[in-house]
Order: C-alpha cells, then structure tokens, then sequence
C-alpha cells in the first residue's frame, strides 16, 4: 500500500512539473491555428509542429492551450491557419511557465495560401 501511496506522489510532482513549465499560447485573433513552429531568429531552421500532440484540430479563436518542451529563449515563429495562412513573427522571447498572446494587430503581415 505505501508503495502505491509513493509512486501515486511521484506521478502528481510530475504531472504539475509538467504543467508548471509549460508555455500557455493564447489566440486572440479571428484565425484558427493549426499548425506552430519555432526557429532561432533569422534562422528560419523550423523544428516540430508544437500543435502536433494537441487533441482537437488547432487553437480556436479566443482559445489557450499549453505546449510543452521549449526551452526558455527568443525565437521566430511561424504560424499556419485552417486556411492556409502563414503568419511569421519575428523576435519572441518564450518562456516556459509563462504566456504568448497571438493578438490580432499581429496578423497584419500574414501571407495568405
């Protein structure tokens, strides 16, 4: 019993750690995002779709979810929108833990598919 008790503990630490240290993205735009990549700035190097373990098909309009595994730092993005709409954003700083608001004035430069 007390061996249950223990790894039920150490599930919990983990399941919040996780939690903790996850980037919160909040969509405050008309757009649905379906697909997000970051590179190094100006290095346009994209890793992972960081929307690829979401359950669902993107962020909807005024949604938040959270991501996890990206570390701390500043980054290019690159957005792609249920339309086909790539929207690249240049220079920000993500920080596990903490948010990134998508905001409407930043898909002024979104090129549409």
């Amino acid at each position: 019993m007390r061996q249950r008790i223990t790894a039920f503990a150490c599930v919990c630490i983990l399941a919040s750690l996780g939690t903790a240290n996850a980037l919160e993205i909040k969509n405050r735009t008309k757009l649905m995002i379906v697909q997000m990549y970051a590179s190094e700035p100006d290095k346009e190097t994209w890793g992972n779709n960081l929307l690829a373990e979401l359950k669902g098909d993107g962020i909807e309009p005024d949604d938040d979810i959270k991501v996890a595994d990206i570390p701390d730092g500043q980054y290019d993005l690159k957005l792609i929108t249920d339309d086909g709409t790539t929207c690249l954003i240049k220079g920000m700083l993500l920080q596990p833990g903490k948010s990134f608001t998508f905001a409407e004035k930043m898909t002024v430069g979104c090129a549409p598919k």
